[in-house]
């Protein structure tokens, strides 16, 4: 017997990723300056990683080639998840909010709209 048919209906383990959950956190644009003098429009779009040992927070977003650059990392240790489970909401929620603040103090300038789970 494996890891899932052990689940009830309502459980679902953290590596099984059937869709992408998107939450707005703040609507505000952040727009600037590339190097070669274009204003890059794109949104800052986060996505978080909730494992088993870490949670990671990691911002970007498309620049003037269509390329993914990187604007910021933040991780912080993954309390509440134990195989792949979240066993303690409260302590999960303050790791996912730790992971954020990391992210955001690699780069204070970051406006995030965006979080992809």
């Amino acid at each position: 017997m494996n890891d899932d048919e052990s689940l009830t209906p309502n459980q679902q383990p953290l590596t099984k990723k059937t869709h992408t959950n998107k939450h707005t956190i703040m609507n505000n644009e952040q727009n600037t300056t590339t190097d070669t003098g274009m204003v890059n429009a794109n949104p800052v779009i986060v996505g978080l990683d909730i494992g088993t040992t870490k949670i990671a927070a990691i911002a970007g977003r498309k620049n003037e080639y269509g390329k993914l650059e990187i604007l910021g990392f933040g991780r912080a240790n993954s309390n509440g998840v134990q195989h792949g489970m979240v066993l303690n909401i409260d302590q999960t929620i303050k790791a996912i909010e730790m992971a954020l603040k990391n992210c955001y103090d690699s780069n204070p300038n970051l406006a995030i709209e965006e979080v992809y789970v």
